[in-house]
């Protein structure tokens, strides 16, 4: 370790291995490079993928996971107690436990006063409305701009505080883009499965497709989370005489071999609660993979698509419209291959873990709020997302 380096705290505060403990998964590798990175972690989980990664200057804490006064309040002792002794020149909190933790934490007046930060990776941040008093001087951070327009943390006050937009971060990947020649080229969707993830629309879409293109093959990848909905879709499937071209699928540990094997990728997401997406990842490694995306025009993918360059944005809810677009891409696979490579382009030129874990690293430490500009118009930058919106 450098004695040099100055120490980021950061707060993991959430229930399982989800997005928000992914992307710092992703930045980790690059923020030890000039950063003591100590982390409160909740569950084994995370803790586990963390120290898979078998990095120098990177500490595990573990935490407590709930709410519950006692469990607050001891997570609070730990932290102003590790603060005073290890003075971070930043703290983070990553998730929705950590930004109520980090909130109480500015009510300790002997506490140490670092640049605080919380990145808003989703719409779940329900404490939101009674902590934003407690953080005027707080920067927060977002994948898109889709979290800073969302119509209830605008109500309740997020505009009017500092605002950055800095994307998600995609590993490195290993990427094959040759498709499996002993898999069919089918359409693909990556997605848990719940009702605001708006497979039923894909599944709608495609049987429109399914007769003018009979070769077309659907694969879903995804945990069937809420079993009535999954079955639902297996009932409308039949009902629509689809059935038999539609294959549901779990997640697949080797990704890869699943984006070999899609000519292009759907994201029917709504912007129903708890949706719509804030950034979607999906989009991100399909592009990683040259491989063109399909979605609906809402939250994160409207700020990361542009319509006709390396995907295509679709009126949400407008099967015909999704359809439509398929085929577009089904029929034309130069097309497909040319928005895909411009996806790929995309994503070498502004989702790297390096430039993102810089560029976090100087908002985190710069020193003082005021180093960067007061409008918060002029602080969100659109560095990670498309001119589209």
């Amino acid at each position: 370790m450098s004695d040099s380096f100055p120490t980021l705290l950061v707060l993991a505060g959430s229930r399982q291995l989800g997005g928000a403990e992914k992307s710092l998964a992703a930045l980790l590798p690059e923020l030890v490079r000039r950063a003591h990175v100590l982390v409160f972690v909740t569950n084994a989980a995370t803790e586990a993928e963390f120290r898979r990664l078998d990095l120098p200057n990177l500490e595990l804490v573990p935490m407590h996971v709930g709410c519950k006064p006692w469990e607050l309040a001891h997570n609070l002792y730990r932290l102003w107690k590790l603060a005073r002794e290890r003075q971070p020149a930043a703290i983070l909190a990553n998730a929705h436990r950590g930004s109520l933790l980090l909130a109480l934490y500015r009510l300790l007046p002997w506490a140490p006063r670092p640049p605080l930060a919380v990145y808003v990776r989703d719409f779940d941040y329900h404490t939101l409305k009674q902590t934003l008093w407690l953080m005027r001087d707080v920067l927060f951070l977002a994948p898109t701009q889709a979290v800073f327009d969302d119509a209830r943390y605008r109500s309740w006050g997020l505009h009017r505080h500092r605002q950055v937009v800095l994307s998600n971060a995609v590993p490195s990947l290993e990427c094959d883009i040759e498709p499996d020649s002993e898999q069919p080229r089918t359409i693909g969707c990556c997605a848990r499965i719940v009702p605001w993830k708006g497979i039923d629309f894909l599944i709608r879409a495609f049987a429109l497709l399914a007769p003018r293109q009979p070769e077309a093959r659907l694969r879903i990848h995804g945990e069937p989370v809420d079993r009535a909905y999954f079955e639902s879709l297996q009932q409308l499937a039949a009902d629509l005489g689809v059935a038999e071209r539609i294959e549901f699928c779990d997640f697949a540990r080797d990704m890869g071999a699943v984006f070999r094997q899609g000519l292009f990728f759907v994201v029917p997401s709504l912007s129903e609660v708890p949706g719509p997406e804030t950034f979607c990842r999906i989009i991100i490694e399909a592009w990683a993979h040259e491989r063109p995306i399909i979605a609906f025009d809402c939250g994160g993918p409207r700020w990361l698509i542009e319509d006709g360059r390396d995907g295509f944005l679709v009126e949400e809810r407008n099967i015909e419209q999704l359809a439509a677009r398929m085929e577009d891409l089904f029929s034309d696979p130069p097309l497909a291959t040319r928005l895909g490579q411009a996806g790929a382009e995309k994503v070498r030129a502004q989702f790297g873990p390096a430039a993102l874990a810089n560029r976090l690293l100087d908002l985190l430490f710069a020193p003082q709020p005021g180093a960067e500009p007061s409008n918060p118009a002029a602080l969100t930058t659109a560095a990670s997302s498309s001119s589209h919106g």
